[in-house]
Parts: structure tokens; sequence; C-alpha cells
């Protein structure tokens, strides 16, 4: 069977010709104003920006207050990588190649549970006696303890303490009928994050304006400006971090695909290497940087190490891949690029990050640009810089909703901000799953609705009585590659015990 030609994920500039007529659109929800207080737990919460809601493509067939949620704890990461893990400067490497769980030492991604599910970990004495801590030193056995920890240290170009929380908790909910799996996520976040990338008008031309933390914040000229995300990474079957390893997906998560040469790392591949390479670089695929990929995808190089970042298997074995269910099936809800429409993004991981066959939500423009602001509908062409805070809420944009062809004449001023992302429909595999999300006073609601199986060999197939490894990360506060917090890996079990048990609607309590 023909593989399917992977969705590049280098940027281009994109006519567009658009007619988004078969969604119902409603960006915003004004209803709650900044002055309205909500009460949850007894106590008052405020916030300065008003709520947040996407168009909901889809009605929920159930309760979701009569679902038991589960806490799952995702932490900071800093630049922990496979490579990092395995190095002897930590103690728990042999551990680790062996197949034994990051939560057996650091503890469980589910709240109040002491135990890796499936694993009973060392005796109760084994730690009252101190054994970890007698040989490993200040172990950090409570996974929330193990993010703060991480998030205090001074660390390749980090802030320093204090920059990045430490964790963040994502109440999960699952459940599923005939058809459709849902999974519902709720986690504090300050501020609705719905832009992204943006150009300003300097008065001559326009230059792009936005990066992500902490980019942004060693440039003066540039604001943070990127969206919120949560990703949900899915396996079927154990998947080995590389051939002949006894760790898997199953017991140290994403970090199977989480390398020293991407982007943002220590050992990050410079593009021009990228570029040259046959099969990664412009001949190929064009991917531009090294993102995430599992350990799998390559062969052993040179030195004997595995996972090396040039040395890729033959098409054909990364074809029988993914014939085989071999890769990670990412769900990724995006804040700007596609929340907006109702839908998320339906990608996948092997030899790099792919969108799955057919077309994402959103495209890529200027200079020079395809669209501006409708100022019939909005009141501006473009929004001015000294009020961008003010009109979060009207990004982005979206032809036949708040968007109209650029005007070339139009006089604009210095400081004028346009969004560099356009919205459409997506289409095929790529626009598989539907989202539902909801932003109100320091909290974002998503739900996700996928079919149970899609019929794509580049999605899983979510089989009732069946338990899968899922891991969860999340981008908070205009961050974007690997400053997400991400969860050591947990178990969704569809309508078998497991960490979180997707409930069958037709037997909802």
């Amino acid at each position: 069977m023909a593989r399917i030609r992977p969705q590049l994920r280098r940027p281009r500039t994109i006519a567009l010709a658009l007619s988004l007529s078969v969604l119902v659109i409603g960006l915003a929800a004004f209803a709650v104003l900044a002055s309205d207080d909500d009460e949850r737990d007894g106590e008052s919460v405020q916030s300065p920006y008003p709520a947040y809601e996407s168009p909901q493509l889809f009605e929920f067939p159930g309760t979701w207050d009569d679902i038991q949620g589960t806490t799952v704890i995702t932490t900071y990461p800093l630049q922990t990588s496979w490579q990092r893990m395995i190095r002897d400067a930590h103690p728990g490497s042999e551990s680790v190649e062996a197949g034994t769980s990051c939560a057996a030492c650091h503890g469980n991604a589910i709240d109040d549970q002491t135990t890796v599910y499936g694993f009973d970990g060392p005796p109760v004495d084994h730690y009252q006696s101190g054994g970890c801590i007698a040989c490993h030193g200040g172990l950090e056995r409570d996974v929330r303890e193990l993010g703060q920890s991480l998030a205090n240290r001074e660390f390749a170009g980090e802030f320093g303490p204090g920059y990045k929380a430490g964790h963040i908790d994502v109440d999960v909910r699952a459940a599923y009928d005939d058809e459709y799996m849902y999974i519902r996520m709720e986690w504090e976040s300050e501020r609705p994050g719905i832009t992204h990338d943006l150009f300003r008008y300097n008065g001559e031309e326009w230059e792009r304006w936005s990066q992500p933390k902490p980019d942004a914040d060693r440039d003066e000229d540039q604001i943070a400006s990127f969206e919120d995300r949560i990703a949900i990474n899915v396996a079927d079957g154990d998947i080995p971090a590389h051939d002949g390893s006894s760790a898997n997906f199953g017991s140290v998560g994403c970090y199977v695909g989480c390398h020293d040469s991407q982007v943002n790392m220590p050992d990050e591949v410079p593009e021009e290497d990228v570029d040259a390479h046959p099969y990664l670089g412009v001949d190929g695929i064009d991917a531009e940087e090294i993102a995430k990929y599992l350990l799998n995808s390559r062969n052993v190089d040179e030195s004997g190490e595995p996972g090396a970042w040039d040395a890729v298997k033959s098409e054909d074995e990364l074809d029988s891949m993914i014939h085989s269910g071999q890769f990670l099936d990412m769900w990724m809800w995006r804040g700007s690029r596609g929340g907006p429409l109702g839908f998320a993004d339906d990608i996948y991981v092997l030899e790099s990050r792919f969108g799955d066959e057919g077309s994402s939500a959103f495209s890529s423009q200027g200079p020079p640009f395809d669209y501006m602001f409708d100022p019939d509908v909005t009141g501006f062409y473009a929004i001015p810089e000294e009020e961008f805070e003010e009109h979060i809420l009207d990004f982005p944009l979206i032809p036949g909703e708040n968007a109209i062809e650029f005007d070339e004449d139009h006089e604009f001023q210095e400081g004028d901000i346009i969004p560099r992302r356009v919205l459409r429909e997506p289409e095929g595999s790529r626009g598989d799953i539907l989202a539902y999300s909801r932003w109100e006073d320091g909290r974002w609601v998503v739900v996700m609705r996928r079919e149970l199986d899609t019929g794509n060999p580049d999605d899983h197939a979510m089989v009732p009585g069946r338990t899968y490894h899922i891991g969860l990360a999340v981008f908070d506060d205009h961050v974007g590659n690997r400053f997400h917090h991400v969860s050591f890996p947990v178990t969704l079990g569809i309508g078998a015990e497991a960490d979180i048990v997707a409930v069958p609607l037709d037997e909802q309590d």
C-alpha cells in the first residue's frame, strides 16, 4: 500500500479563494464582562478579559457533570530529552533503558495515585527506608516537585527560576458512543491565547511582529503572541523507544519523540544542514527544522547510538511502520489556528511531525497580503498596536466573517497589525476532529470529538474494550515547541479499566 505523502511543515504563502458558508462561526461570546465574578470553590475569580467561545459544531449526547474527572499533571520538562535521560548523569538511565516507567521514581501523572497503572512499583518499605534517595540523592518522588525543580533551574538560555510554572493540572473526562470518541479537558490559563503570528506596519513596510516566549522577551521590538494549545498523543500498542529497546511510549511517553537535535534543544541542527539532507531537506519533505520524531524511525548511526537525526530509515520501512500503526496519533487543539472555527488539528509523529492527509484549518499570508479585517464588521482594516489587548477577541482572520480582500491602496498607519494566519475549513483526514472551546475567568474548557474509527491509515482506531497509552502536552503563556508542559504516559480505556476511563454513553450513570 502506498504511503500518504507527508504534509510539508515549511510555511508557504498561499493565495486563497475561500468559501466558509458551510460553517457556523461565532468568534466571541461577550456575555461575561471584565468586571464579572465567577464563584469557584467559594472564591471570587475576576479576569480583565471577556469570555470567549468557539462555534459548537456538534452536540455532546451526555452530561459531563455525571462523568468522573481525572486530574492529569503536566510538568515543565526544561530541556529533558531521550538522550538526556539515558546519559550517566541521570541516575535512572539504566532503569529507563530497561523499560521502567519514569513515574516509578518520580511519581504518577494521575493526581492522588502513588503507583503506575499496571505496575506496583517498589515496595512501600523501600521508600520508607530511603533506599532510592540513598543511591540517587535528592530524588523528586512527586511529579509536581519534579516540575518545580526543573522550572527553578538555570539552564541553556532560560530566564531562570519563576519564569515557568512547574506544573499545570488538567481535568480530563472521556466518553464514547457507537460512532464517536469525546474527550473533555479543562485547565487554568490566565489569558485567552487566541492570537498567533502577526505583522506590524512600521510606516514603510510590514514586518513580523510576534514571537513565542522566551524569544519575544529577549527582543524589545517584538511581543509574545503565540496561541494556547493542548495536544493528546495516542499510541496503539507498544512503540519501542528504538529497535531492540525495552523502553517504550508506555514507560517514558512523549520523551521517545524528544531529542537533543530538535529546535531549541542543546544540539539543535542548523537549518542549512537540514536543507541539505536528501530526505528531510529541500529535495525531500522540506522539513526546515528537526521537529519531534520517533527514535524507531532512525537507524543506528556510525557511533552505535540509536536515533540520530540524519539516520532516517528507508521510505519503504517508514511506509510499513505507518500501516502497522508504529506512530503517534496527535490530536492538537490550537487556540488561534483552527480553534475559532471549531476544529482541532489531526496530525501524527513518525520520522517528523506531519499533518494528516488533506489540508489544515489555516494558511499563511504576506506580505503581500491576501486579506485584511472587514471594517463593516470590526470597525477597522487593521488593529492599532495600542489597542491590541482590547481587540484580542477580534482575531483571527476568517474570510466571509471578519475578513475581506486586502486593499493595497488603503493608507495604513504605523503600528497597524494584521495576522499572518488566515482560517479555512480543513479537508480530508486533517479535519477529522471537531473541537468546542471556551475560555472564561482564567480557565479553558476544550471538548474534542472524533470518529472511533476514521478508516484513515494516519489515525489510530479507538476500539471499545481496549486500553491505550496517551500523553498530554499543554502550551500556555505564549510558548511554542519545547517550552510546553508534558505529562508522563497515562492509560485511556475505552470502556475498560485504566487511569482515564471513557464511559459508554448508553451506560452513563
